[in-house]
């Protein structure tokens, strides 16, 4: 029998697929704006879902800054640990494989 996925399934794997691909071109030194459209727009769905979400307000300040230096390629090193913690404790929430809906920190 085969397996079917549904089109949120499908979407969701689509969207980390072009949020990694974002990711990876800017630490390629290409900036935000050079790149393909549905990164960008991979990029502008995750921080909509951030702020969307239940994190706290500085936890979620703090990831869109860090978005915004990645966006500029600013060197990994010269990005402040405290954002850097941020952008960690949301991104292993987004990655984190989903529970039930309703636990959900992002939904």
């Amino acid at each position: 029998m085969p397996i079917t996925y549904s089109q949120e399934e499908v979407d969701s794997v689509r969207l980390e697929e072009r949020f990694v691909n974002y990711l990876v071109l800017s630490n390629a030194n290409v900036r935000l704006a050079n790149q393909p459209a549905q990164y960008r727009e991979a990029r502008v769905k995750v921080a909509d879902m951030v702020k969307a979400s239940k994190f706290d307000d500085i936890t979620k300040e703090r990831f869109a800054s860090y978005l915004v230096m990645v966006d500029n390629c600013v060197p990994f090193g010269e990005r402040p640990e405290n954002l850097r913690e941020a952008y960690n404790k949301v991104i292993n929430v987004i990655l984190e494989p989903s529970k039930k809906k309703d636990d959900s920190v992002i939904s």
